[in-house]
């Protein structure tokens, strides 16, 4: 057994036109379908079409084979498959195919589909009144559209508004927590979970930020259900799904 030669065809370009760093774009994403980097080494670039021939070191060439074939099937690593994907997407840019075949005889061991692949779904679009809480973090711009950043925790959104809500916003960059009130357009790609787009405040709350502690001490000041014997807080827990008989 002897070292393994395969080729990869792109039916575009040529050695003497394909942009280096295109060729260097092909390559990496190659090696990565393959795997075994430090066994897989380029040889030379055929002329014709340009035609990647690239040699495999004995020792590497079963994983390889197999490592191909389950690409093939698509049940390989999820590395691979989506180093495919990347040639795949390199060749539909470049309105183009390949294909990986052996050296020696030409026989094909993967197909690049390329520029017939199925063009990606368009996620799904819905536009929707709404509110979403946050802190005004960035605020300006010279349309009449304004821009804002809103953090709501680790999340930030971004949005717009009007001049004039955007005038009263002005005083609170940084500030408390607001609710804002407005239309937010939302996505979900195929992937699944709807994430927020963009929202468009029409406007806006100051939300409470007294502590609970003094929160639930003005209740017990205040008439109200609990009475002189109610235990304001362990009603809060029993809300809260704390209570003794809770889970």
């Amino acid at each position: 057994m002897s070292d393994l030669e395969l080729r990869f065809k792109i039916d575009a370009y040529s050695p003497q036109t394909i942009p280096m760093d295109r060729l260097g774009e092909y390559l990496v994403a190659l090696a990565a379908v393959l795997g075994e980097r430090t066994e897989v080494h380029f040889e030379k670039l055929e002329p014709g079409s340009t035609c990647i021939v690239h040699r495999i070191e004995e020792e590497a060439a079963p994983q390889v084979e197999e490592r191909i074939a389950r690409v093939a099937r698509g049940d390989a690593e999820v590395v691979h498959l989506n180093a495919f994907k990347v040639v795949n997407e390199l060749l539909k840019a470049d309105d183009a195919t390949g294909e990986l075949s052996f050296q020696h005889d030409g026989a094909q061991l993967l197909k690049f589909p390329g520029k017939y692949m199925p063009a990606p779904p368009k996620p799904e679009v819905v536009t929707q009144a709404g509110t979403i809480d946050g802190v005004v973090i960035k605020l300006g711009g010279k349309d009449k559209t304004v821009p804002v950043t809103v953090q709501d925790g680790e999340k930030s959104y971004r949005c717009t508004t009007t001049r004039e809500v955007a005038r009263t916003l002005g005083q609170h960059i940084f500030g408390g927590e607001l609710r804002f009130i407005g239309t937010g357009e939302w996505h979900r790609p195929e992937s699944g979970g709807w994430t927020l787009a963009h929202f468009i405040i029409s406007d806006f709350i100051k939300l409470d930020d007294t502590p609970l502690a003094e929160l639930v001490e003005a209740l017990r000041r205040s008439p109200g259900t609990w009475g002189e014997g109610g235990d304001a807080w362990e009603e809060i827990r029993e809300l809260r799904g704390e209570g003794d008989d809770a889970n």
